[in-house]
């Protein structure tokens, strides 16, 4: 075997000197570094960590984690080397530093593959060790990490320097006992006998011999003064610590020392104990160099040969207090951490079933304690029940069979009685002989981001369910409507052309039932649109009156063809304004109109009115003289498609999607519709939207339009290729001797057809067989000879952001298939800048 060399530090006589003054080698163990060792395992992420201290031919291990050994030789270590670098030394893979490759702790043994150490250094800057971490396989440390196990070194260093003064303590403690029991026996024996005297000054001096040697060897500071604070010995401590000489001191008092309190004049309670006892205080020394020192000051009094002395004994306890305080800060860090972090840490002993809990335990635990204890029983009963089982076979498998961690994820009870879901990760520490005896773990409390991460997975789906809506939407509008143009169109054609009275009564028929199947489409599609958010509700200041005589306007016909009367009423404010969509409330009003129209008696009525309410709205009422509702039949008066049986008994034309859509148009508007029926007396439906104030100016909807300059020539192009469309739009435009038409059945086709031959119009289709219309109109926009071309798009995707789009990229106008020819050649003569006759 390769023997690895033993590096010696050039100080190396007084490195051993520091450690073996810590009286430590060979000790007991003890709760504080086992601690330390299993904080730096967790905060690494390391199976194994110990306080190593560097003996003359061997590492021995003050405290550890992971290891059934005390101790390794100091030649095959890391720790070697760690005492003599600057600061943490770190191994990522040792089989691959020259090193430790050969040593038995990285081929044999431990199996140590990854080695990170921080030198122990004394407050003489002599390194005794290293608190150090391992694992059995390479990897690296955060910074965080590194950070971390330096901040742990320096709570070592602490804690051995904290053991060292305290075992100095509790021996001049003795000490001082020791020699008080002497001085108070000589004191006593000092009153005998006058023939004892010189053997009492003898003995006296002999005493006085001692405790000079005792006082001029201890590291506390100690004077004699007496009963008026004048110091009359100080020993030679006293001299280091306060920074005065010793004759300096000797022409002091102790109230020059500025002892606080003030146990120094006669009138203090702490001058003038009873003879043989001590008081104790804590107290503060001003330097000759003005710093401040803390002490803790014990005052006894003796009586010499009846003389009153005081015997003050001060402990510099500075720097113990400063490292209580470091540590206080460190604890502190440590609960910000967990805070921070959201961890509760727990520490559970497996023989007893007791657990420690970080401070913030009640993030996810049924307590609203701090830093309290708890059971392992404890802990199981605030478990989900649906995961206790679960969960206790997880952890009794984990001690069973060895493991070395644990990590399970569960519900667990909070103080409020709701759950919260955590994530529990935990050490498991065992002792010499492999048995599970602790775990050291931390539970995060993860229930924001799993809801966070089923939001996602719920607007995703809602997300795409939308798309598909929306897509499947804007190509059932394109399939329908397209055969629809057709079927309507011809039959328009046909009533041009004068037909007979029974070619009349069939076209009437023709297209009697294509607009109903358009009025079917265009309803379903808007009902569809307002589930799926997709339609646009402009809310704005809509004035009543106006929007009431346009719906019965619109109605009178059906109206009168049912003998029924459309009235307003007559006491209505004719200045109230609703906060709507325009549009939408239009159509409302007209299907609210229609249907009390429709089921109404020959001869009946129909009230239209609106008024404002105390809550500050505004309702319109629209009351017919029907034959009502039944109350059996109220809870289906909105539902899709349910025209409530009426079908069944009279032919009245409806597709029963008419109540819905007002329903949700209102409901988008934000607003509601209700109603009211009685048998026989008729039905009132009642619309309440938002009080509105009237607005200052009222503007009026603009149109732009392209500029066109009149043209004799009037050659139009149609990109089309469906053929019943091409056919009927050539008979549409062979109708019109001053219009020429040519026709391209696919994108491509009809950009050379312009390019060839600029036309004076292009009607452009968007579903193409090669490129899209939307295409098409980008490619004729981009090119500056065809900035001005009059283009209108003539399609069945009518969906509103298809048609915004369109107009945005430079279309000139959009027409919804099927369309109303009248309306076509508006269009068409408009762009053109001529004027058009309806004349077959």
């Amino acid at each position: 075997m390769h023997q690895i060399p033993l590096f010696l530090p050039s100080n190396e006589s007084e490195r051993l000197n520091t450690l073996n003054k810590y009286e430590i080698l060979d000790s007991e163990p003890e709760q504080a570094f086992d601690d330390l060792v299993a904080l730096a395992s967790y905060i690494c992420e390391t199976p194994i960590s110990t306080i190593s201290l560097v003996d003359v031919d061997r590492q021995w291990f003050k405290a550890s984690l992971g290891l059934t050994e005390q101790e390794t030789r100091r030649d095959v270590s890391f720790c070697q080397h760690t005492i003599q670098s600057d600061g943490i030394m770190v191994v990522p893979d040792a089989l691959e530093d020259s090193r430790f490759k050969d040593s038995p702790l990285v081929t044999g043994g431990q199996k140590v593959r990854f080695y990170a150490g921080v030198p122990l250094i004394a407050p003489n800057g002599m390194a005794v060790g290293a608190l150090c971490v391992k694992d059995t396989r390479p990897r690296e440390l955060t910074e965080a990490q590194m950070d971390a196990l330096k901040r742990l070194a320096n709570q070592v260093v602490g804690q051995l320097e904290l053991r060292k003064q305290n075992l100095a303590l509790e021996q001049q403690t003795l000490t001082l006992e020791d020699q008080a029991n002497i001085q108070k026996e000589l004191l006593c024996h000092a009153e005998q006998a006058e023939e004892d005297t010189k053997k009492a000054f003898l003995s006296l001096a002999e005493s006085e011999e001692r405790f000079r040697a005792f006082a001029e060897n201890a590291s506390d500071i100690f004077l004699m003064r007496d009963i008026d604070g004048n110091i009359l010995y100080s020993n030679q401590a006293a001299s280091s610590i306060l920074g005065y000489a010793p004759e300096e001191l000797l022409l002091m008092s102790v109230q020059d020392l500025r002892i606080w309190p003030d146990v120094c004049g006669v009138s203090s309670p702490f001058a003038s104990p009873e003879n043989g006892q001590t008081t104790t205080f804590e107290g503060l020394l001003r330097r000759k160099d003005g710093d401040v020192i803390s002490a803790e000051v014990k005052v006894s009094k003796v009586d010499l040969q009846g003389t009153p002395m005081f015997f003050v004994i001060a402990r510099d306890q500075t720097e113990q207090l400063r490292s209580i305080e470091e540590m206080r800060k460190g604890e502190e860090r440590f609960n910000l951490v967990c805070q921070a972090t959201n961890d509760v840490v727990w520490d559970l002993n497996i023989v007893t079933g007791e657990a420690w809990l970080s401070p913030n335990q009640s993030m996810v635990l049924a307590t609203d304690k701090t830093g309290a204890t708890a059971t392992k029983d404890q802990w199981v009963d605030a478990i989900h029940p649906d995961d206790t089982e679960r969960i206790t076979e997880s952890l009794h498998t984990a001690l069973s069979t060895g493991a070395s961690t644990w990590q399970e994820e569960y519900r667990l009870a909070k103080a409020d009685g709701t759950y919260a879901d955590v994530l529990d990760r935990a050490f498991v520490i065992v002792d010499d002989n492999g048995a599970p005896t602790r775990m050291i773990g931390a539970a995060m409390d993860v229930t924001n981001r799993k809801q966070s991460e089923q939001d996602r997975l719920d607007r995703d789906r809602a997300d795409r369910a939308n798309l598909a809506k929306s897509e499947f939407l804007s190509r059932m509008s394109h399939e329908l409507r397209t055969p629809l143009n057709s079927i309507l169109g011809f039959a328009q054609l046909l009533e041009m052309y004068q037909p007979t009275d029974q070619q009349k009564e069939c076209v009437g028929r023709i297209l009697t039932g294509g607009k109903h199947l358009l009025g079917l489409i265009n309803e379903v599609l808007d009902l569809s649109r307002i589930e799926s958010g997709n339609m646009e509700i402009s809310r704005e200041a809509v004035k009543l009156v106006h929007v009431v005589d346009e719906a019965i306007s619109l109605t009178q016909p059906l109206a009168m063809g049912k003998s029924v009367t459309v009235v307003t009423d007559p006491s209505a404010d004719l200045n109230l304004f609703a906060r709507a969509d325009r549009q939408r409330l239009l159509q409302v009003v007209i299907n609210l109109i229609s249907n009390g129209v429709k089921y109404n008696r020959e001869g009946g009525f129909v009230h239209v009115g609106f008024s404002t309410t105390d809550a500050g709205t505004v309702n319109i009422v629209v009351r017919d003289t029907g034959p009502g509702i039944d109350q059996e039949l109220a809870h289906r008066v909105f539902m899709p498609f349910d025209r409530l049986g009426i079908e069944q008994t009279q032919q009245i034309e409806g597709t029963g999607l008419g109540l819905a859509l007002c329903k949700s148009m209102v409901e988008a508007m934000h607003g509601q519709i209700t109603f009211t029926s009685e048998i026989g007396s008729g039905t009132v439906f009642k619309v309440e939207l938002e009080l509105a104030k009237e607005p200052e100016i009222e503007v009026g909807h603009i149109v732009a339009a392209h500029s066109v300059h009149p043209s004799t020539a009037t050659r139009l192009v149609y990109i089309e290729d469906n053929e019943s469309n091409v056919a009927l739009m050539a008979s549409l435009i062979e109708s019109r001797p001053q219009w020429t038409l040519d026709v391209a059945m696919s994108g491509r086709a009809g950009l050379q057809t312009i390019f060839d031959n600029p036309p004076n119009l292009v009607l452009l289709d968007l579903d193409l067989p090669d490129i899209s219309g939307y295409d098409v109109l980008l490619q004729l926009r981009a090119n500056p000879e065809f900035a001005n071309l009059p283009i209108l798009i003539v399609s069945a995707d009518a969906t509103p952001d298809r048609i915004a789009r369109l107009l945005a990229a430079g279309a000139s106008g959009f027409v919804t298939k099927p369309f109303k020819i009248r309306d076509l050649l508006n269009d068409i003569a408009y762009l053109l800048s001529v004027e058009t006759d309806y004349a077959a």
